[in-house]
């Protein structure tokens, strides 16, 4: 597996310690899988569509603090997603059909631009 992302590694790390660091990675993200699927509650994460307006909400605004002082400043200047860089990730327990409990984890993180108006000549 270390030969797939030779390319990637630094090349001051030995492929035996890279080998060795992929399967501890490995082994912990099937770990942490392990417990989710088995708790009864499910991971969900969305990737905000580009062009989409800003929603504060579910989005963090990377590059907002250059446009504006606040979030609700950037709904208002009505800025659109430019780049989605995280997915909003949430988790829902599903353990209780009848009262079902979704948990935010992270926001999307994202780079956002202002709406251009286009004035076409008539």
């Amino acid at each position: 597996m270390s030969i797939l992302l030779g390319p990637c590694r630094s090349q001051t790390v030995t492929p035996e310690t890279a080998t060795k660091s992929l399967r501890i990675m490995v082994s912990a993200c099937l770990d942490i899988s392990m417990k989710i699927w088995s708790s009864g509650k499910t991971l969900h994460y969305v990737f905000p569509e580009c062009a989409h307006k800003f929603s504060p909400g579910t989005m963090e605004a990377l590059n907002g603090h250059h446009m504006a002082s606040s979030p609700e400043e950037l709904v208002n200047s009505q800025c659109r997603v430019s780049l989605v860089v995280t997915p909003t990730t949430t988790l829902r327990d599903d353990r209780d059909h009848k009262r079902m409990m979704c948990y935010p984890i992270h926001k999307a993180q994202v780079l956002v631009m202002k709406e251009f108006e286009f004035n076409l000549p008539l």
